[in-house]
């Protein structure tokens, strides 16, 4: 019986994962790689090297005239993350699919974190911690639990801005570390605007002017390493998840909204 696939065709679109017709494959080599590997080992492979490539290209939209595109970005991705959970193929799916989707996505932020791809890990780690996800109230398994408390003991929460992440940011001297750009530019405007602040009050403080300046030399030094990169950003960055084709059917304009009642048809 043929399997169930274990990422939709959209999701191959968006991650920009090409699909293998494994039927034109016939040869001896391509016979045993498929005996010792599955549908999902391969999508799991293809989608890590793809979202690592999108990590090095989203920094090199660290400079004046492209870095407000970023969150941007980042939130079009927690979008159609979200939405690919949801949904296979433009139907809604059922709570045993968005299970076997959930087992995907969990091992793909986990193979992330374990490669230090920690933009793409904590990327899909805010989709996994959505409310729109959280409400279905789908009990986990104890590998996904376990890699849930890996989470929160090595980023923190968003409740108290990942601080630990950024405090690894801030130490880190490994050259294949690649951050959450989205907790560094989070961290990295708030240290700018609280240092204008006191500096208009007529207050200097050395460790508040200390830490903007680790963080933009950071900054730059993740511009200047990638700046070159040609590498095109992964669909799932930049679709705008509202022109998804049951998100288009839903009037609300908000992308959160349209999530939502997705996630309240399912059964």
């Amino acid at each position: 019986m043929k399997r169930k696939r274990t990422l939709s065709h959209q999701g191959c679109e968006l991650f920009n994962v090409a699909l293998i017709n494994h039927q034109q494959k016939t040869c001896m080599r391509n016979i045993i790689y498929t005996l010792f590997s599955s549908d999902f080992d391969e999508k799991l492979k293809k989608s890590l090297e793809k979202f690592r490539s999108s990590s090095y290209k989203l920094y090199s939209y660290l400079n004046k005239n492209n870095i407000t595109k970023i969150p941007e970005y980042f939130d079009n991705a927690v979008g159609n993350l979200i939405y690919l959970i949801l949904v296979n193929d433009n139907n809604i799916n059922n709570i045993r699919q968005i299970k076997k989707n959930l087992l995907f996505y969990y091992t793909l932020a986990e193979k992330a974190f374990e490669t230090k791809d920690h933009n793409t890990a904590i990327l899909i780690k805010a989709a996994l911690d959505n409310t729109v996800i959280k409400r279905l109230n789908i009990k986990l398994t104890k590998k996904q639990v376990k890699i849930q408390k890996k989470f929160i003991e090595n980023y923190g929460t968003f409740m108290n801005c990942n601080s630990i992440h950024l405090k690894k940011i801030l130490e880190n001297s490994e050259i294949d570390f690649l951050p959450s750009i989205a907790i560094l530019l989070m961290h990295y405007k708030k240290s700018k605007e609280y240092y204008k602040c006191y500096t208009k009050l007529g207050h200097f403080p050395e460790s508040l002017k200390d830490k903007n300046e680790q963080l933009e030399k950071i900054v730059d030094n993740y511009y200047e390493q990638y700046k070159n990169y040609n590498i095109k950003l992964q669909d799932v960055y930049i679709k705008d998840p509202r022109n998804l084709e049951l998100m288009k059917k839903l009037n609300e304009k908000s992308t959160s909204i349209n999530l939502f009642e997705i996630s309240r048809s399912v059964k």
